[in-house]
């Protein structure tokens, strides 16, 4: 009997992206970004409901979803000139294209999630004279789209 393992890929190979706004737009690697998650959240309403069949019961939850909320946040150590193009994308109040490529073939599910997104929060930092680290957060605006690798 043999198992059928996971394809698991490295880290170095899930990358975050940020579009230049051009038409073509270009993608360029935020290397400095040595952490990167996309988080994708259903904004619920939950209820409890009391069955009239049965009212000393315990209710029931029952949910409704109001949104969709997709968030990427990443961090890293920082050089000038990406932090100087996140600190203005977060003054431009405007939404710019970021890509998370996901390694692997489109059969093994790999692609690229591409997201509109608003710097949300933006932060540097320092610790005992080390290496200046930032983080960052981005707040997903509209609906991303996972397009596989040809």
């Amino acid at each position: 009997m043999t198992t059928a393992y996971p394809s698991i890929f490295p880290g170095l190979q899930f990358q975050l992206k940020r579009g230049d706004g051009a038409s073509p737009e270009v993608f360029s690697l935020l290397a400095v970004a040595t952490t990167k998650s996309f988080k994708s959240t259903s904004d619920t309403e939950d209820v409890n409901l009391v069955d009239a069949a049965a009212p000393t019961a315990l209710p029931a939850r029952f949910s409704t979803v109001r949104a969709l909320v997709e968030d990427i946040t990443f961090s890293g150590a920082t050089d000038a000139e990406n932090y100087k193009k996140l600190y203005d994308d977060q003054r431009t109040y405007v939404a710019h294209n970021y890509q998370l490529i996901v390694p692997g073939t489109g059969a093994q599910g790999g692609g690229i999630i591409a997201l509109p997104a608003l710097v949300s929060d933006l932060e540097m930092s320092s610790s005992d004279n080390g290496v200046v680290r930032f983080s960052c957060t981005l707040k997903g605006q509209g609906r991303s789209t996972y397009t596989l690798a040809s």
